[in-house]
């Protein structure tokens, strides 16, 4: 593997970690295992993916006691689902799924903790898609529902959807979308109303990022509350933390009908900002 654009652990122990190759051809996965400090190993397993492969985005699940990883594999449109030994950390292809038509890019993803649904999140077709997983190996079967993640009047061909992530209990989804450098017009952030089984009920708001978001508008929600979710912004270089509002008690939960931005940093060092994640 000579780059790659995610990595993700276990949350429980033995830990391992995981990494595929961006972009392609020949993509490829790894297995690493994890020592009691939490530091890298050794590399225990590698895969392959298809010839035409670039996964850009990973999410683990556990189903049955199995843990899962599924892989967004932007280049050939497919969706990947691959066991884990939990003793060796060992891997092997469950299946891989292909998306309903060419060039949606299939980014990142988010798999729901009760291992009925999968969220991806399509970067070209600018889109949000769940999909419904199987009850004994928690492979991705079929899409359920696509919301789109910019307004319904907006040229897709000028935006790129960026992340998708789970608020901190699991009732909500965060998701993105970039506009492709045209500093005239922003990016969007939608959040969307999960069931306690996690399907979709309702997309609750969509609202304009301060800026274009060109390369990043990654959106991490807080680790301790559903309300704040911190976002990123590059090339203009800086971390912006949004608080959910509008609060109100509905039918299917507790709904919120906007989101504005409450703080900011500035890091204007040139390569500001990707990634970011709350530590506590």
């Amino acid at each position: 593997m000579t780059t790659s654009a995610f990595i993700d652990a276990m949350s429980s122990e033995p830990f391992y970690a995981f990494s595929a190759s961006w972009p392609g051809p020949n993509s490829c996965g790894m297995s690493f295992s994890v020592d009691g400090n939490g530091s890298l190993v050794q590399v225990v397993d590698s895969w392959k993916y298809a010839k035409t492969s670039g996964v850009h985005g990973l999410a683990l699940n556990q189903k049955n006691g199995q843990q899962l990883i599924y892989s967004a594999d932007l280049d050939a449109d497919l969706v990947w689902t691959h066991a884990v030994n939990k003793t060796s950390g060992k891997v092997k292809e469950v299946s891989r799924l292909a998306m309903r038509s060419s060039n949606m890019h299939p980014r990142h993803l988010a798999a729901h903790p009760n291992g009925k649904y999968l969220y991806v999140l399509m970067e070209k077709d600018n889109s949000l898609a769940q999909f419904e997983l199987d009850p004994n190996t928690g492979a991705a079967l079929r899409e359920s529902v696509r919301p789109m993640l910019i307004p319904t009047d907006a040229d897709t061909e000028l935006y790129w959807s960026a992340e998708v992530m789970l608020s901190h209990s699991g009732r909500y989804l965060w998701a993105t979308a970039r506009a492709q450098r045209d500093k005239s017009i922003t990016g969007y952030i939608s959040a969307f109303l999960l069931g306690e089984d996690g399907q979709i009920i309702k997309r609750m708001f969509q609202i304009p990022t301060t800026t274009v978001g060109g390369w990043a508008n990654a959106i991490s929600p807080a680790s301790w509350s559903d309300e704040y979710a911190a976002m990123t912004d590059y090339p203009e270089g800086y971390v912006q933390m949004f608080k959910m509002e509008g609060r109100q008690e509905t039918k299917d939960g507790v709904e919120y009908t906007t989101a504005r931005p409450v703080a900011k940093v500035n890091i204007t060092d040139g390569g500001c900002c990707a990634n970011v994640i709350w530590y506590s």
